[in-house]
Formats: C-alpha cells, sequence, structure tokens
C-alpha cells in the first residue's frame, strides 16, 4: 500500500509557547494530536534558520550540506550573501524522493531560490527569502496559488501582523484543499511562523494572556494541522528553532574590542538579515523608524534603568504614529581594520582573518566561559565543508538567560535589558499509523534526524551520508536500506548552473 507523509515546518516554533496555546484553548486538535503521539525536543545548533532547515531536510550536519547562517562571507572583499539553494552540497528529501521516482508537493524548502528542477517534485517558493513567488513546474503557482502571493500580507511590523497572517493561512488552506486531490508521497510545507510573529510582536512572549490575533491566526492553523493529518498516513510537525526571551546581551564584538583584536566604526559594513531583505527586496516590510544613539549613551540609559521608561515613550510615539521605533547604537564592527570579529547577528561563530591568531583568540573567549561556550568547527561540526564556517564557533549560554549580539558595538561585553531571539530547542512532533515509536516523550534529538525519519516513513532507502542518532538508529532506523543520493544531486546542480549561466 502507497505511505503518504505530510510536513508541517512551523519557523521558530518553542515547546513553552505551544503547550501556553494549549493551555488557553487555542489549538483544540492539536493538543489532542500531540497527546498520542511522539513528542521530543528538537535540536538546532546554530538556531538559525537555513542551516537548521537545511539540517532537517538533507538529514545531514552543516558540515555535509554547507550552510551555516543567513550569510556567506567572502573572505577576500568581505562582502555578505544569503546563502542559497545553489550552496546547498546535500539533497533535501524530497530531491532524494525524485531519484527513485517517489512524487513529492513542497512549499517553501529552505533554501527557497532558486528552485532547481527535479522530476517527480512539484516546488513552491512564496514565503521566506525568495524575491518573488516561483514554482516548478512553471504552472504549478497558478494551480496552488491562484495569482495570490502571500507576502502581501506579512508587510506590518507590529502585533497587526497576526490579524493580518490569517490571510496567509486561508491561502495556504485552499492550496491544500487543491493539493489533496493529487497523487504523491510527499507533502512538505514550511511556515515562516511563529517567527515573524515573535519578532514583531515580541510581547506575545511575556503577555500572561493571549491577544485576539492569536486566537484567530492559531485557531486557524489548527484547522490546517486537522486537514493534513486526516488526508496522510503520518503528520510530522517540526520547527527549526525555538525563541525566548533573554536578561542578556553578550557582545563579543565588545570583547574583542576590549583585547585589541577589533575596532569600532561609524559606518556598518555588514547588514543584519532584516536590513539585507528590505535592501535587496526580499521581504516587504513597513520600514521602522531608526534611532540610533552612541554606545556610552545606551550604556547610560541601561545602567540608570530608564528603560522601562524610554520604551514607555516609544510605545507612545508608536500609537500616536503608527510607526514602529527602533534604538541602537551607532557605532557597529569595523570589519576591514580588525582582525577578529562577529559580522552578524546570527552568524554564531567569530571569523578571523589571520589563521595563526585563532589559538590567542580563542583563549581570550575562553575567559568568558560562563556566558558563552567557544568551540572549535571542526570539533563541532562533521564533514567536507567546515571551512565554509567561522573560525571559532561561539554559542550563549542560553539557559541562563543570554543571547547573542550582533555587528551592532554596544559599549560593554554584557548587557542587562529585554531582549528576545532564537534559542536552540524546538519541537518535533510524530502521529503516524505506520508504527508506534516507543521512544521516551523526553527524548532531545538533533534536528538532522528528520530526513531520514521521513524517508523511513515513507518506506524508502536512507541516505548513505546521513547524520546518525544512535537512539534511533537502535530503535527505528537499523538495518534499513541505504541509497548513494549525494553525487547525483551534485550532478544536478552543476547542469542547472551551467544552463543557468
Amino acid at each position: 500500500m502507497k505511505r503518504s507523509v505530510a510536513v508541517l515546518g512551523l519557523d521558530g516554533m518553542p515547546w513553552s509557547y505551544l503547550k501556553k496555546l494549549f493551555n488557553y484553548g487555542v489549538m483544540p486538535y492539536t493538543k489532542h494530536l500531540v497527546q498520542k503521539s511522539f513528542n521530543a525536543v528538537l535540536e538546532a545548533y546554530p538556531p538559525s534558520t537555513p542551516p537548521s532547515w537545511a539540517s532537517i531536510m538533507t538529514g545531514v550536519n552543516p558540515g555535509k550540506h554547507g550552510i551555516f547562517g543567513f550569510f556567506h562571507y567572502d573572505r577576500k572583499s568581505w562582502k555578505q550573501r544569503l546563502y542559497t539553494a545553489l550552496d546547498l552540497e546535500h539533497p533535501r528529501v524530497h530531491e532524494m524522493l525524485s531519484m527513485i521516482g517517489q512524487k513529492s508537493i513542497v512549499f517553501n524548502p529552505i533554501p527557497d531560490y532558486p528552485i532547481i528542477p527535479v522530476s517527480n517534485a512539484i516546488i513552491i517558493s512564496n514565503l521566506f527569502f525568495t524575491p518573488k513567488p516561483l514554482s516548478t513546474p512553471h504552472d504549478a503557482y497558478k494551480k496552488y496559488f491562484k495569482n495570490e502571493d502571500p507576502q502581501k500580507y506579512t508587510t506590518a511590523i507590529s502585533c497587526r501582523i497576526l490579524e493580518d497572517y490569517v490571510k496567509v493561512l486561508e491561502i495556504y488552506e485552499e492550496a491544500i484543499d487543491i493539493v489533496l486531490k493529487d497523487e504523491y508521497s510527499l507533502l512538505w510545507i514550511n511556515l515562516n511562523i511563529p517567527d515573524i510573529f515573535f519578532h514583531r510582536c515580541p510581547e506575545i512572549l511575556h503577555n500572561d494572556h493571549i491577544l485576539k490575533g492569536e486566537f484567530k491566526v492559531f485557531g486557524k492553523l489548527d484547522k490546517i494541522v486537522e486537514l493534513l493529518r486526516e488526508n496522510h498516513d503520518t503528520l510530522i510537525l517540526v520547527s527549526d528553532h525555538g525563541f525566548s526571551k533573554y536578561d542578556m546581551l553578550v557582545s563579543v564584538n565588545d570583547i574583542l574590542i576590549r583585547h585589541g583584536l577589533a575596532k569600532a566604526s561609524s559606518h556598518q559594513q555588514t547588514a543584519e538579515v532584516g536590513d539585507y531583505r528590505i535592501k535587496e527586496h526580499l521581504a516587504r516590510v513597513e520600514r521602522p523608524k531608526e534611532i540610533k544613539i552612541p554606545p556610552t549613551a545606551y550604556k547610560l540609559i541601561k545602567r540608570l534603568k530608564i528603560t522601562p521608561l524610554a520604551r514607555w515613550l516609544l510605545n507612545i510615539y508608536k500609537v500616536i504614529t503608527g510607526s514602529k521605533v527602533i534604538v541602537q547604537t551607532s557605532k557597529w564592527i569595523n570589519i576591514k581594520d580588525s582582525e577578529a570579529f562577529i559580522p552578524d547577528h546570527y552568524a554564531f561563530g567569530v571569523y578571523i582573518k589571520d589563521k595563526a591568531k585563532l589559538p590567542a583568540v580563542m583563549n581570550i573567549l575562553k575567559r568568558y566561559s560562563s556566558i558563552i561556550t567557544v568551540l572549535n568547527p571542526y570539533e563541532f561540526y562533521e564533514g567536507p565543508l567546515i571551512d565554509r564556517a567561522p573560525d571559532i564557533v561561539v554559542f550563549p549560554n542560553f539557559n541562563a538567560g543570554y543571547t547573542l549580539g550582533g555587528s551592532n558595538i554596544i559599549g560593554s561585553p554584557v548587557t542587562k535589558g529585554k531582549y528576545y531571539g532564537h534559542h536552540p530547542s524546538g519541537i518535533l512532533i510524530v502521529s503516524t499509523d505506520y508504527a508506534r515509536i516507543n521512544l521516551s516523550e523526553t527524548i532531545t534529538v538533533p534536528n538532522y534526524i528528520v530526513g531520514s525519519l521521513v524517508l523511513w516513513l515513507l518506506n524508502q532507502p536512507l541516505p548513505k551520508t546521513r547524520d546518525r542518532f544512535p537512539v534511533l538508529d537502535r530503535e527505528l532506523l537499523n538495518n534499513s536500506p541505504e541509497y548513494n543520493y549525494a553525487p547525483k544531486w551534485k550532478v544536478l546542480v552543476k547542469i542547472y548552473r551551467r544552463v543557468r549561466s
């Protein structure tokens, strides 16, 4: 009997927020589903959208698929560009299935641009980083989405995004109704929620109640979960990372400046991902007003504990004008004159111009072991592509309330305040008719196990190159057939590059 699996990717969903929705009765069907499913904490290092979704969809870590953050940096010019599908050195699940004649329908694979056509796969990108809605085959977009562009309803930078996003889910629900009339083995849908809500309406993370918009949007999501589960043998809910509020901001660049390894600049030499996407027309967002202040003033405001007053005044301004205000310091890392630096918020690593200085930089950063963890990428990642990674992997002490700063210089290695950002703990929920997955509900699993799990549930060969997780391999995947998908993928990408040029 032919098997069918649906995967619903929820960008940035942590267990804590999902359970809050359950407790307020917002997603009753999903709550009931979870109670009967295999549940796990999905661990994502680095907790950054492109590398984590790539690991989830390929079954391998960044050392094998080649994507380590949002940006690739040219080590000669230090210019940044978004990682794309052309940087991906390992096929994703739908691309592996295409090689063995299995049909897939995929909405928003990550990386989502460009779409590399493969047989037996319908692929559509219209929500994350693509400059415009794309599909292969070309006429597939009109079939499933008519002429709708969901990104039109994601421009708000306030809590209005919750109300607006309901329209996005209505568009996707209609597309799923059409999909269900087709024949396929795998349906994979990635949505950019709740991550987009947390970034633009962070108050939902510290509210003790649920906003009206949350009821609407997650009520609609609950209907989509039901629609997917009732029409597939297996439904997997997965997130690429979690999200949390933090009390401390760690500025590694300030540490490097303090030790003479970096310098500050009044000119921003690299962009954070939000600004980059707007500049490159990869996102349509209502631009907020920005207020830049010197690091000394920023530090003084924090020290005098007048941040709540400042935030109250900015909220009044937002109510009166309808514009959101972002306050940031007026100094950034000077990449040109620095020997070591973190170039952006989600790099999760330090780049070093002279590799001979790596041991010295590592030793300096290890002095701050109470707030950050520093690792050699060759000890942390596995695979032939580790040279793409930062020279030193850096993670803040997430569970002690620390998050990582980016290219902005804040005047101090650590600053107290209210901060919001990614967390490495995401969700994995598997509801299936195929087999009972008898593993502990408290288990923590690496993100790269999902791709192999999907293939196993479809009774298809696992990739020979896959990363292994002892518990899962011993209990489920042991003795499963394998296939070497990676070489075919590399040939396909090479052909696509040649045709494209």
